[in-house]
């Protein structure tokens, strides 16, 4: 039982199961805004029988906060504070474009935008998420949203370029991605090469 109102976010298999994008997901994905949400729904959780779970290798470059499993039901939960894969931060954008799903009681339960979640995909290097993404770009995005969110990301922007024109490879499929985007990409990726050779 919560004492107080908090709000989650869902993000990844859940969203697209709802959706009928995805038949099913052996976990589900929650962000959190707010250090007291945080905690507050952790505890929540271990008292109607979640434990924590070690994290494996595997998911570790995800930088998920922690891994909750209810051992009865084998439900997983995989919470993350603020941040996906090191690279996607939550912001007020982010937080705009979300939904209110539902209210259970004091849990206010959001769905973050498509646009979002296909850019938090693009960056776990798994070829399931390229497939994920590849429903979700039938499904319909809003680019003009979704390019507005690159550059919030600015500290990780181009790395999510870069993983956007691979799956371009990877699906085949060429993203309405603005020209300037793709030519500002090319002068960062060169930036490196121009810096050693300033220095010769």
């Amino acid at each position: 039982k919560l004492p107080t109102t908090i709000n989650v976010y869902l993000f990844g298999g859940a969203v697209m199961v709802y959706n009928n994008l995805k038949p099913s997901t052996k976990d589900i994905d929650v962000l959190f805004e707010e250090e007291k949400d945080y905690q507050e729904f952790i505890k929540a959780a271990k008292a109607v029988g979640f434990i924590t779970k070690y994290i494996p290798l595997e998911y570790h470059h995800f930088e998920m906060s922690i891994m909750l499993q209810n051992p009865q039901t084998g439900w997983r939960l995989d919470l993350f504070f603020r941040k996906v894969c090191k690279k996607f931060c939550f912001n007020l954008d982010v937080k705009k474009r979300s939904i209110l799903f539902k209210k259970i009681n004091h849990l206010n339960v959001h769905f973050i935008s498509f646009e979002d979640i296909f850019l938090m995909k693009s960056l776990t290097q798994r070829e399931r998420d390229l497939d994920d993404m590849n429903t979700i770009l039938g499904f319909g995005l809003d680019f003009k949203e979704l390019v507005k969110e690159l550059d919030n990301q600015k500290e990780h922007k181009w790395d999510v370029v870069e993983r956007l024109l691979e799956f371009e490879k990877y699906s085949g499929k060429k993203l309405p991605l603005p020209i300037r985007l793709r030519e500002q990409y090319q002068e960062h990726q060169k930036q490196p090469i121009n810096n050693l050779l300033q220095q010769q």
